[in-house]
């Protein structure tokens, strides 16, 4: 039988409205694997459900830090993103080497 995969989500209120923060933990490590940004035409959360089915609303120490500088991002403060919870491997070929690229931007 297949594993089945346990995602989590936080929002992360903004100006733009509720951007999602996906995430699932191997242990105690959480690993985001995708951030969504709101659309008028469905709630972030409803949109998390439907991508992510059986996602249910937590929280992690160890995420608080990248949610809160995607929240400083959104309010256009200067921000370092913590990368260590990022799942970047889920990425392929250019989006990976635009991700790298910029990553290298001061």
């Amino acid at each position: 039988m297949p594993e089945t995969k346990t995602f989590w989500y936080h929002l992360v209120a903004s100006f733009l409205g509720d951007v999602g923060v996906v995430w699932q933990s191997e242990g105690d490590t959480p690993s985001i694997v995708s951030v969504v940004l709101p659309r008028t035409d469905i709630s972030t959360a409803g949109r998390i459900r439907a991508d992510y089915p059986g996602a249910a609303p937590r929280s992690h120490t160890n995420l608080k830090e990248t949610c809160e500088a995607i929240a400083a991002c959104l309010d256009r403060a200067r921000v370092d993103f913590p990368l260590g919870c990022v799942e970047i491997d889920r990425c392929r070929g250019f989006q990976r080497r635009v991700l790298c690229e910029t990553m290298r931007i001061p």
